[in-house]
């Protein structure tokens, strides 16, 4: 993901895609990370450390911003 289209959509579909990992925080984190590209990749990368916990944090932020 880009940063351009349905945030919402590319959520969903990582989610399926990660089933099996429900579990695994860091592991979720991790891969969401990876599938951002451009300035979804710098918005992730500039988010304070404290500011993720959990992948409910990074799905949280994701959807607001």
């Amino acid at each position: 993901y880009n940063g351009v289209g349905d945030p919402m959509h590319h959520l969903a579909t990582f989610c399926n895609d990660c089933r099996g990992y429900e579990n695994k925080e860091g592991m979720l984190i991790y891969l969401f990370q990876k599938s951002l590209e451009g300035g979804a990749a710098r918005w992730f990368l500039s988010l304070p450390i404290h500011a993720i916990r959990t992948f409910e944090d990074v799905v949280d932020l994701f959807i607001i911003k």
